[in-house]
């Protein structure tokens, strides 16, 4: 079978082709959310997609970045950002053969020093250990979610004792004080919506955003494709709490979360999460929540199974500068975690 590999500009691929092709599992392997990562979030680096063809269809494609330093050292690295929870190897029907093969071409017919890859899931994982080339794992993530969510009752009631007492109590006091919960549904209401959560996101203790552009495009973006779960929380009539949850493949995943501390003491995000778990439910079908990234205490009283994604740092060790990489970066560090642990074992 002739497999061709080209690199192209982004945005000379099709958003429909995508979908059907690769078939996203989060809102964030969307290209839309790509094309919007490149223009917001990439400060002006060269992004290109590496793909796969097979009888002139797409059945591979990792967008990557280009950045080269004042040394010049040529890194290429999957485009990601800070908003984003888990880099992909795109392809068709996820078959790990496709992974292989565009791998294979991206590391032997470009120019690079080293490749950063991640955070990636466990099938990702293991095509990169695989690849012939020196690497080091150099970040590991938690990831709590919940799936086989079959109605909200039922995922309600296997959450800790402690969670649905909170919720109980204060949704009781709330009420007495003026509780109402609001969801965007149309572009007038997102408007209100947004600019409150603006508000909200500044009060908080997170400080201010890197960029609401980036944000409101897709969540625009999402709420045209009916793919947005995004609401507000008021306490007499206050905004006190906002989250943002995109809908994707029947997975919520959960993008932002804030809340005024002034009324911190009603546990209003607990009271807005609830709320918005029953909504992505019965209203948009989901069958599994996705928490992002973290190791927080709050995600594993919401979700009941957690994984890792880890992040690569592949060295290119038939150049000179991936040499000195992999020695600055992968085998220096390595002799000291061992000398340490042999230094630790002899002390003990």
């Amino acid at each position: 079978m002739t497999y061709h590999y080209r690199v192209i500009e982004l945005s000379e691929l099709c958003p429909e082709v995508w979908q059907q092709q690769f078939v996203p599992k989060y809102f964030e392997h969307t290209l839309h959310w790509l094309l919007a990562t490149d223009r917001y979030l990439n400060n002006d680096n060269v992004c290109q997609a590496h793909t796969l063809w097979q009888a002139g269809e797409l059945v591979a494609a990792l967008p990557l970045i280009n950045t080269k330093n004042s040394s010049g050292m040529i890194q290429l690295a999957n485009l990601t950002s800070f908003y984003s929870c888990e880099a992909k190897i795109f392809t068709k029907d996820d078959k790990e053969h496709f992974k292989h093969k565009l791998l294979h071409h991206i590391v032997n017919n470009n120019v690079w020093h080293q490749l950063l890859l991640g955070p990636l899931d466990q099938l990702e994982s293991k095509v990169i250990v695989q690849i012939p080339v020196f690497k080091r794992k150099v970040a590991i993530q938690h990831n709590w979610f919940e799936t086989d969510i079959n109605s909200y009752e039922h995922y309600l009631s296997e959450r800790p004792s402690r969670l649905k007492n909170t919720i109980k109590r204060k949704l009781k006091k709330a009420q007495s004080l003026g509780v109402n919960i609001e969801y965007a549904v149309d572009l007038q209401s997102f408007d209100k919506l947004f600019a409150h959560y603006q508000e909200i996101y500044q009060l908080s203790w997170k400080g201010d955003e890197y960029s609401y552009a980036f944000i409101r495009e897709m969540c625009l973006e999402a709420l045209k494709a009916n793919k947005l779960c995004f609401a507000m929380l008021t306490i007499d009539k206050k905004p006190a709490a906002a989250q943002i949850w995109f809908i994707e493949n029947r997975c919520a995943s959960i993008f932002k979360l804030a809340y005024d501390p002034h009324f911190q003491h009603l546990s209003v995000g607990s009271l807005l999460s609830a709320d918005m778990s029953k909504c992505a439910i019965e209203k948009f079908g989901v069958l599994t929540i996705d928490f992002g990234m973290g190791n927080e205490a709050y995600k594993q009283e919401w979700m009941s199974q957690s994984r890792l994604r880890s992040s690569y740092l592949l060295f290119n060790c038939r150049t000179f500068f991936g040499i000195l990489s992999w020695l600055k970066r992968g085998f220096l560090p390595t002799l000291k975690h061992l000398l340490t642990s042999i230094l630790r074992k002899k002390n003990d």
